[in-house]
């Protein structure tokens, strides 16, 4: 019997899978009352393709049976559910790759709490860096007084200690000669300025001058409503690196009058990094328009689904704005993925 498990953290890429929903049918082995204060945390992961089951083990999933999903859209049906363990069944075609597993509990008198991991079926890629040195641990408590040692044996003579205080001062000497006459001094500084004199005869009465006429100000035509699109292509991936958005700024103007634009920013990163895992297309700046805003896309917020093809078993998804892979690699081969982003602007 093969197995394949590999726990990650956070930061490694969830698939979203789209699916059938399957209906959570089994009941919890511990019937006790549910705790009000402890939230579940899965401890590990671990799939069985052979019998087509992935056992979750963890603390705090509640006495009664939790539901599970595969990235949110993929809800798995249980064997098996205790407050440490639960056992689900797999779709019966699930793509090898690494998904964002979710545990929601479903308490009898609470709130509902959700737990997230990230695990990998079928085959594993290979191991990353090592993680950086955790910090110190704290100060252990001080240890009891020893016992007094034997006295030592007399030191040697020390050095001469310092100088001493400087004495008391002498008394005052007799007055001196009267010395010879300096030299003059450097001239003083101006005096203030005096009172202001009485007010003089009014003079003749001047030419009248001429007023120039004003140069009128241009009125510039107005920027109406327009649609924008941008689009962008990833770096090349190929079968160690992985694809990765650009990132950067974009701005585009009316051709027929450059008053009138909008600036956007592209996401960066991999491109298998999902949702608020990483960042988004954002319009950052607008000129001659009161409002502008993304339409049309996956989601309706003007985001397309990516283009993923040339990515090996790579399905194109969005999520909270972000375009995603669900992998970022390309085996013995080197592949790019495209989007699109439309914003809408109004005057």
């Amino acid at each position: 019997m093969r197995r394949w498990a590999l726990i990650l953290p956070l930061s490694v890429v969830a698939l979203g899978v789209s699916g059938s929903v399957f209906r959570t049918d089994v009941r919890a082995s511990n019937s006790g009352s549910d705790s009000h204060d402890e939230k579940p945390v899965i401890q590990s992961a671990a799939p069985d393709l052979d019998h087509g089951t992935l056992t979750i083990r963890g603390t705090g999933f509640g006495s009664r049976a939790p539901r599970v999903f595969l990235t949110t859209s993929v809800q798995l049906r249980l064997k098996s559910a205790s407050p440490t363990e639960v056992v689900a069944w797999l779709p019966a075609a699930v793509v090898p790759a690494t998904y964002r597993l979710i545990l929601t509990t479903q308490p009898r008198y609470d709130d509902p709490k959700t737990a997230t991991f990230y695990v990998a079926i079928g085959l594993v890629g290979p191991s990353g860096p090592t993680g950086p040195t955790g910090p110190a641990g704290a100060d252990g408590a001080t240890g009891a007084t020893g016992a007094t040692g034997p006295a030592g044996a007399d030191g040697a003579t020390g050095a001469t200690g310092a100088t001493g205080p400087q004495g008391a001062s002498g008394p005052q000497g007799l007055t001196g000669a009267t010395g010879p006459q300096g030299p003059a001094g450097p001239q003083g500084p101006q005096g203030p300025t005096g009172p202001q004199g009485p007010i003089g005869p009014t003079g003749a009465t001047g030419p009248i001058a001429s007023t120039p006429t004003p140069t009128p100000t241009p009125t510039l035509p107005p920027c109406g409503n327009r649609t924008y699109t941008f689009s962008m292509t990833s770096t090349t991936g190929s079968t160690f690196e992985g694809a990765a958005w650009p990132g950067g700024s974009q701005t585009q103007n009316d051709p027929g009058n450059t008053r009138c634009g909008v600036s956007v920013t592209r996401p960066t990163d991999n491109v298998s990094l999902v949702g608020t895992l990483g960042d988004r297309w954002r319009i950052t700046g607008r000129s001659g328009y009161s409002n502008c805003f993304g339409v049309g896309g996956e989601d309706g917020d003007g985001v397309a689904t990516p283009n993923c093809n040339q990515l090996t078993l790579s399905i194109g998804s969005v999520l909270d704005g972000r375009p995603s892979c669900s992998n970022s690699l390309c085996s013995f081969c080197s592949g790019q993925a495209t989007d699109t982003y439309t914003v809408q602007c109004v005057e």
